[in-house]
C-alpha cells in the first residue's frame, strides 16, 4: 500500500528556502495551467457570460504589468513555458480588447535581447501568439515591429531592412 500523499496546504509550506521556492513555482504552475484550461474551454465554447467576463478582464488587467515582464526575465525561465502558454490561448476572438492588452508586451519581448534565450517548444509558442496577436492586430509585417540594436537615423533603408531580416 502507497503512502498517503500529503497535501499542500499553507500551514505545511516551509517558511523560506529552496523548499519553500518549490512549492511557489508548483503553485504558479498549477495556477498558470488551470488558466490556461479556463481560457481554451472559454474559446471553443464561444460564449460571453458575465462571470467569464468579470474572470477574463481581471486576468487581462494584470498581464501588462505581472506576466508580460517576467517572459524575458531569466529568473522566470521554468515558468516561461506556462505563461506563454496561456496568452496563446487567449480567447482572442470573444474579447478583442485581449489583443491591445498584450500586443504593447509582445513587441517588447520580441525586441528584448534576451528574447531568444529560450528553448525550442517556448519560441514555438512564441511563434504561435506573433501570429495571433499582431495579425489579429493588423501587423501582418513583422519587419516593421522589430529594431534591432544596430538600428540607426544615420543608415540607409536598404541595409536598416536587411538587418531587421538578420535580426528576426
Amino acid at each position: 500500500r502507497p503512502p498517503p500523499v500529503e497535501m499542500m496546504t499553507l500551514s505545511n509550506i516551509p517558511a523560506s528556502g529552496r523548499q519553500y521556492e518549490d512549492c511557489v513555482n508548483d503553485v504558479a504552475v498549477i495556477a498558470l495551467r488551470t488558466a490556461t484550461v479556463y481560457a481554451m474551454q472559454l474559446d471553443c465554447m464561444k460564449v460571453r457570460t458575465p462571470l467569464s467576463e468579470t474572470l477574463m478582464m481581471a486576468m487581462l488587467d494584470a498581464i501588462p504589468t505581472t506576466l508580460m515582464p517576467k517572459l524575458v526575465d531569466q529568473e522566470f525561465c521554468g515558468l516561461r513555458y506556462h505563461m506563454l502558454c496561456f496568452l496563446e490561448r487567449l480567447p482572442y476572438l470573444l474579447f478583442p480588447s485581449s489583443v491591445g492588452t498584450i500586443r504593447r508586451g509582445v513587441i517588447e519581448a520580441l525586441n528584448h535581447q534576451e528574447f531568444f534565450m529560450c528553448d525550442r517548444r517556448c519560441l514555438d509558442v512564441w511563434r504561435s501568439i506573433l501570429e495571433r496577436v499582431l495579425i489579429q492586430a493588423g501587423d501582418e509585417d513583422l519587419s516593421n515591429l522589430v529594431h534591432p540594436a544596430t538600428a540607426s537615423i544615420f543608415k540607409s533603408t536598404d541595409s536598416q531592412m536587411r538587418s531587421r531580416v538578420r535580426h528576426v
